[in-house]
């Protein structure tokens, strides 16, 4: 197993999950027509299958839509809730974003709250082009206002986006979860936890972290049970367990917890403490992978590159890479650099060599920043400054010799 996978790390996530499961709105909103009233509440009828209706997506959505061209604002977000989910419509991210934006605007706060969700995580078409540019910042102050309205669940998201920020930002987080704490909402508690085991924004306290993240982990949260398992499987704050550790990850990995699964891929790939078994553990990577692990990736890259219980195939790996890289993972950074700069399994490209040279050096490899050098002083179209900066890199990495 990879020693330096801290499953106790705060984990930026690519990809909130969209707010679907709120009640859709009932009440009446003050100053809508009786019409738009009466249309919205033969939606809400239709779409729960209650006052003598039969269940019918199709004709809720239909009526939401009349009520909301009358102006009716929760009419918008239960709108925007069905275009969400593609729920009597086709799915259309891009019209939910703009039903939310027109309901928060008419004070709606779950819209609100939604509306931050989409900033959150951009919108991209059905043929995978961006519609919605990603805008954390801008969803920061949603979440931040809705908080000053004292919506509870802006809490949370507001200190899981703080968090992932990291620095400075990340200290507001703990004063966000002592407000929003909740014993039964183990979301609050592996947070809060987060804060106490790294001391942020507060003083440590590993001890109370462990505890609060064993009682999220029996409350069924999947990230929980993943950092108890690391945990209990490196014996860090409390006493090594592997059995209760490998089975804490199975329970996180049922969940799809992307770290959970990554680490029983490695797991059943080297056999360490579980049998070996290639095939377990590349299906552990892809389903890891498929949530946008990039080091699932990375590790589904090698298989493909080295041929490990599959053939060998340099262009899958390349995508692999490629991907991960994109995802901001160092050592694929590196790799993806060293094909394009070699060419195999994909064309020769110096720059984009260069280029992924460079991420993985800013991120503090520094066998990064010599190869970019030596790319550098042999692309023969690299600009004079550039190759300046580059010889002398090459120069100060013989002088350290």
């Amino acid at each position: 197993m990879n020693k330096n996978v801290c499953m106790f790390k705060v984990f930026c996530r690519p990809v909130f999950p969209l707010l679907a499961t709120l009640p859709l709105f009932f009440c009446g909103i003050a100053g809508a027509e009786e019409d738009a009233a009466q249309l919205f509440k033969l939606g809400n009828a239709f779409f729960y299958g209650r006052g003598g209706k039969e269940k019918d997506s199709r004709k809720a959505f239909e009526y939401f839509e009349k009520a909301a061209s009358l102006g009716h604002k929760g009419a918008l977000f239960n709108l925007g809730i069905c275009y969400d989910g593609g729920i009597g419509v086709d799915r259309d991210p891009l019209s939910a974003y703009r039903c939310y934006v027109e309901a928060a605007d008419g004070g709606i706060k779950e819209a609100r709250y939604n509306l931050g969700i989409c900033l959150l995580n951009g919108i991209r078409g059905s043929n995978g082009e961006e519609v919605l540019a990603q805008d954390v910042e801008r969803a920061a102050c949603e979440f931040d206002r809705l908080v000053k309205d004292g919506y509870r669940p802006a809490f949370l998201k507001l200190a899981e986006l703080r968090l992932s920020q990291g620095g400075e930002k990340a200290k507001a987080a703990y004063a966000l979860l002592e407000d929003s704490y909740s014993k039964s909402n183990p979301v609050s508690m592996r947070l809060l936890a987060d804060c106490l085991y790294l001391g942020i924004g507060c003083q440590r306290n590993p001890k109370k972290a462990v505890g609060l993240l064993e009682k999220a982990s029996d409350l069924g949260d999947a990230e929980a049970s993943a950092k108890f398992a690391h945990l209990l499987y490196h014996g860090e704050n409390v006493e090594k367990d592997i059995p209760r550790a490998v089975g804490l990850y199975r329970k996180a990995a049922e969940k799809n917890d992307p770290m959970a699964l990554y680490v029983l891929g490695n797991l059943h790939l080297t056999g360490e403490n579980v049998e070996q078994d290639i095939g377990k553990a590349r299906q552990f990577f892809q389903r890891s992978a498929a949530r946008e692990n990039p080091k699932a990736l990375f590790s589904l890259a090698v298989l493909a590159h080295e041929g490990i219980g599959e053939e060998k195939d340099p262009l899958k790996a390349a995508g692999l890479f490629l991907h991960a890289a994109r995802l901001g993972d160092a050592r694929s950074q590196f790799n993806i650099a060293s094909i394009y700069r070699s060419g195999i399994g994909i064309p020769k490209d110096v720059s984009a060599a260069e280029y992924w040279f460079e991420k993985a050096a800013d991120q503090g490899n520094p066998l990064a920043r010599i190869e970019w050098a030596k790319t550098v002083a042999g692309d023969e179209t690299a600009a004079k400054d550039k190759k300046a900066r580059a010889e002398k890199i090459l120069s100060e990495a013989v002088e350290s010799r």
